[in-house]
């Protein structure tokens, strides 16, 4: 078998310029020549990697990025300090169910104790303490406490961070921006907090409450358009017009009138915010 111009591959590597692709032609035409699977395995995983690649804009990344669902996981937070406060009050805002282990904590964190918002363990860490635990999070200044705690969350496959030693973390927190259902997260795999913390205050001020706004009318409109059984395509073009309209300037804006018959123009006389029960709260 030849490996003729008008075959896939072919026309792929005539089509670019990288490297890797010029390996990829290769590696096929001499899987096809010797019927090996195992270079046509080696072939696939060299162009999945060029995808992903090309996709990450060529960098490698040190952590994967993901949005993890703990609603009603158990969390466990050793700690009772200022750092412990955040980090509780992250895990309870995803509805997570939160323990915290020290033998002191802050006002607030009593707070939330007596509200039977989370559980209190007035002691130190214990042996045996991340038994049933999803995920945990250490907020102390004790390097043995902080070992120890890394160390059982690796033997039984627990979700770990250690506050500042990311080292002893299987998983690191990004600095964050939240406008409701929109979250902006910023990592520099923890090399420069201080960057991460600079950004974060760029991107909110760039990013105002509207957001969250615009992403509740977005949830309310979007099952309705799909629910209509429109080809793809017009539903791609129609959540495109919303997306890159002045729509976000109205809301923040409380101009109630031009969103209602911008809506009404683009989707349908029944798409008005009062028959989509979306409450506006960025309004200036």
């Amino acid at each position: 078998m030849s490996l003729s111009g008008s075959h896939p591959f072919v026309c792929f590597y005539h089509s670019s310029t990288q490297p890797v692709d010029y390996i990829i032609c290769v590696l096929y035409a001499f899987a096809v020549r010797e019927k090996s699977c195992l270079t046509f395995r080696l072939l696939l995983h060299c162009w999945l990697k060029s995808d992903f690649d090309q996709e990450m804009g060529g960098e490698h990344l040190r952590y994967y990025p993901i949005n993890l669902d703990i609603k009603d996981k158990q969390c466990l937070v050793i700690g009772g300090g200022k750092v412990a406060e955040r980090k509780v009050e992250t895990l309870l805002s995803c509805g997570a169910r939160v323990r915290v282990i020290s033998p002191e904590l802050t006002p607030y964190l009593q707070g939330l104790a007596g509200e039977k918002r989370i559980t209190h363990t007035a002691r130190g860490y214990q042996t045996g303490d991340l038994n049933g635990v999803f995920l945990v999070v250490a907020c102390t200044d004790d390097p043995g406490i902080n070992t120890a705690v890394s160390s059982a969350a690796q033997e039984k496959n627990i979700l770990c961070n250690i506050v500042d030693k990311p080292n002893l973390c299987n998983f690191i927190v990004p600095s964050m921006v939240a406008r409701g259902d929109l979250l902006i997260a910023i990592s520099t795999a923890g090399k420069s907090p201080a960057l991460a913390k600079k950004l974060r205050r760029e991107l909110e001020d760039a990013y105002g409450r509207e957001y969250a706004d615009f992403l509740r009318l977005m949830g309310a409109v979007r099952p309705r358009v799909l629910a209509m059984g429109r080809p793809q395509s017009e539903n791609e073009a129609i959540f495109n017009r919303l997306v890159y309209s002045d729509l976000l300037d109205w809301i923040r804006d409380g101009d109630r009138v031009r969103i209602d018959r911008f809506l009404q123009e683009v989707l349908g006389p029944e798409f008005g915010l009062s028959n989509l029960k979306v409450e506006l709260k960025a309004e200036r």
